[in-house]
């Protein structure tokens, strides 16, 4: 019985404790959707290839990661992350839509000091043929997206820490082969990320990013703006198991809601997520640990290019 009560003291302890955190997120957010509002409009944007992550870990937890960031994959979704990432790191990711459309991505990370330093190459791949009126196939061309992301976390003070992501984007449209569009459109432009991260004692973190700030990108003779985002979110460690969280909004979507739970099995990370942008989707995977190696997967079956397998592997050097 005297067990029972001081578990609930301690339970109580613990709620009072993350009260003020939960009401400054709060805050927080509806001052983001009412300068959104105000200054900002919402419609198509550019550079999606920033909406193609590229995570299995993440993707199967529904894309929730910017109050947890707590591995490499922290370069794109919150750079104050990556002070988590502890020696020398490399990741690699495939991603499998359909026949001659894929991604691929590469992450290395290092110490420095007490920051850490990132880097990331992403490169999408879409091709197709151009048909006559009658049907007929009469040439190719193909879809180019390439992403370079340039990564630094740093702690700023007990439990917190700050980071920032510097993106070079580029786009090509190989339509040379097809008379009637004339020739490449090529376009490339540098976007930021900026990110705090707050860890807390218990197993709950907090964090905050603001993604793809810059410019735009021109597809032939019409621009487009960055899919900027201002984000929230949270992690939770409850026993065997982890829940996240993300509230987000921006130029593509006034609100939207992910969240994502992982339920460690005798060392296998089973994965689940769901996730409220225009539609509801949901997504499973799992991670597989084994001493300095990681293989992860995730199974997207709603995304907007059709279903889309995610097989990421981490290494620990």
């Amino acid at each position: 019985m005297e067990i029972w009560k001081y578990r609930n003291k301690e339970k109580r302890k613990r709620l009072i404790t993350l009260l003020p955190y939960y009401f400054i997120t709060l805050l927080l957010y509806y001052f983001i959707i009412f300068i959104t509002s105000v200054y900002g409009g919402y419609g198509i944007t550019g550079a999606q290839i920033l909406n193609l992550n590229s995570s299995a870990k993440i993707t199967a937890m529904g894309n929730a990661n910017a109050g947890l960031s707590d591995d490499l994959n922290a370069i794109v979704y919150n750079p104050a992350g990556l002070t988590q990432v502890f020696g020398t790191q490399l990741q690699f990711t495939r991603l499998i839509y359909f026949l001659d459309t894929g991604m691929s991505s590469m992450i290395f990370g290092r110490e420095i000091g007490k920051a850490v330093m990132a880097f990331k190459w992403k490169f999408f791949k879409a091709e197709d043929t151009y048909r006559d009126s009658l049907g007929y196939n009469e040439k190719k061309f193909d879809i180019k997206y390439s992403q370079y992301t340039l990564g630094i976390g740093c702690p700023v003070f007990d439990r917190h820490s700050a980071g920032i992501g510097i993106n070079i984007i580029s786009e090509n449209y190989g339509l040379g082969s097809v008379s009637q569009f004339g020739k490449d459109k090529k376009d490339s432009t540098i976007g930021f990320d900026i990110g705090w991260l707050y860890r807390g004692y218990r197993g709950d973190s907090f964090g905050a990013v603001v993604r793809n700030l810059g410019g735009s990108i021109k597809v032939d003779k019409a621009k487009f703006k960055l899919p900027l985002k201002y984000v929230l979110g949270g992690s939770h460690k409850m026993g065997r198991f982890l829940f996240v969280w993300d509230v987000f909004t921006g130029r593509q979507v006034k609100f939207a809601y992910q969240c994502g739970l992982q339920a460690d099995v005798k060392g296998l990370k089973v994965r689940s997520g769901f996730m409220y942008i225009k539609d509801p989707d949901i997504t499973i995977g799992f991670g597989l640990p084994y001493r300095n190696w990681s293989l992860d997967y995730a199974f997207f079956p709603h995304q907007d290019l059709g279903i889309a397998h995610r097989i990421s592997l981490k290494i620990i050097i």
